[in-house]
């Protein structure tokens, strides 16, 4: 077994505090008790016959820790393929879109082996967006990190564009900007339009910022975009996904301009079929019900 880790994960946590690849490409002796209890649980899996790959170290110190990673999420086990947004850590609503399938297994751990190799994703892709194709109605997507260049967003935003009946899209954050242009075109187009998004309260040193963002949008945009924002004391939602009634798309990529602009690999899987789209809507609903 063998689990990829971005270095991202030691050069910042979720209170914004920087970690130990930010000052230098080896992992020190001593390190913070916070990154000191992920580097216990590395090393435990290395003692049990595992192995791990911390990828995407910085070239140089002192940089932005958000520019240049690796959020691609998948797992493959023999021949089976998992694609999503989930984490290894948090408790969140989250989903992963799991399928038997030799062909992308293979090609997805041909890839997770030439990373292994050289330690960067963007290296491996030769700064080329990816769309693998699975089958007539299913593409896999590969962001490869390039600052500005998604494939991903680039097919989320058609996908809203193309919607005729229904768009359903779950966020961390309000989608703001590009993204929310584009679902306000679609409402006034007569689509019915669902935003499930985070209160800004469960951002924490976020809070200020994102509770301005939602104030600044709510000024500009219909009121239905934010009908759907979760209670301060619900669980948190990390799914990443866009659904229609014509297909979805689901995978690690937050379906905004902020990490494309600084340059993050991302994954995702686009169907075009009706009743996927149905299936991952209902397996959302059903976690939030729950």
């Amino acid at each position: 077994m063998t689990l990829m880790v971005d270095a991202y994960n030691f050069l910042m946590n979720e209170r914004k505090i920087v970690g130990p690849l930010w000052f230098t490409k080896d992992i020190p002796r001593y390190v913070p008790a916070y990154y000191r209890k992920k580097l216990a649980l590395l090393r435990q899996l290395e003692a049990s016959g595992g192995r791990y790959v911390i990828t995407n170290i910085p070239a140089r110190p002192f940089g932005m820790p958000f520019g240049g990673r690796s959020h691609i999420k998948f797992a493959v086990v023999n021949d089976y393929v998992y694609v999503g947004g989930c984490n290894l850590s948090a408790q969140s609503v989250d989903v992963m879109v799991g399928w038997h399938d030799r062909q992308t297994a293979v090609w997805l751990r041909s890839l997770a082996d030439k990373v292994d190799e050289v330690k960067n994703v963007r290296a491996v892709l030769k700064d080329t967006d990816i769309i693998q194709t699975i089958d007539n109605h299913t593409d896999l997507l590969v962001d490869a990190g390039v600052p500005h260049q998604s494939i991903i967003y680039d097919k989320a935003l058609a996908l809203i564009d193309q919607a005729e009946k229904s768009v359903y899209i779950t966020c961390q954050f309000f989608p703001n900007s590009t993204t929310t242009h584009h679902l306000a075109q679609a409402h006034r187009r007569g689509v019915d339009v669902t935003v499930i998004f985070n209160h800004p309260w469960q951002h924490r040193t976020h809070y200020p910022l994102q509770q301005a963002v939602v104030w600044r949008e709510r000024t500009r945009m219909p009121a239905v975009f934010f009908s759907n924002q979760l209670p301060r004391s619900h669980m948190y939602i990390h799914a990443k996904l866009i659904a229609t009634e014509k297909g979805a798309i689901i995978g690690s990529h937050n379906y905004v301009p902020t990490g494309v602009n600084l340059g993050t690999a991302e994954i995702a899987l686009l169907r075009r079929d009706p009743e996927f789209s149905l299936q991952i809507v209902r397996a959302i609903k059903a976690q939030l019900t729950a």
